[in-house]
């Protein structure tokens, strides 16, 4: 979360909105991203889970990134799973979400799914153009 916080520091953005999965792993995402954002002045303005028993039904995908299309903040940190990223991706294309105005930026479920998903659909590929993420790095040792 460090670098995601880096990324909006660089681009003076002050307020995201968080997308998560409301369970452990992505709660204690967002706790670590807001920590590091308060780090360089920005926050987390809006937070919203999606429940992972219902694993982000496209009705529960629908109604949250339509409250997410009324706030102020346009920079979204999606940090969930990838079924549910990739639907969440796929309903914010529906919506327009996804073109000048939004930001979108995944957490590292982002990479592993562009590793792990070849080849994608074209309906795949389209829902994530423009999409911003960050891959793990560990220095050769």
């Amino acid at each position: 979360m460090s670098a995601v916080a880096e990324l909006v520091e660089c681009y003076n953005w002050k307020n995201v909105i968080s997308i998560f999965i409301d369970e452990d792993h992505g709660r204690n995402g967002v706790a670590a991203l807001g920590d590091k954002l308060a780090e360089k002045r920005c926050k987390i303005s809006y937070k919203v889970g999606i429940s992972p028993a219902q694993g982000g039904s496209r009705d529960d995908i629908m109604k949250i990134l339509v409250q997410v299309a009324m706030m102020e903040s346009r920079i979204i940190v999606l940090h969930t799973y990838q079924t549910t990223g990739l639907e969440v991706l796929s309903v914010a294309q529906y919506l327009q979400m996804m073109g000048d105005g939004y930001v979108w930026i995944a957490t590292d479920w982002f990479s592993t799914a562009l590793d792990s998903l070849s080849p994608l659909s074209k309906e795949t590929v389209a829902s994530m153009q423009g999409v911003l993420t960050l891959r793990q790095h560990t220095i050769d040792s």
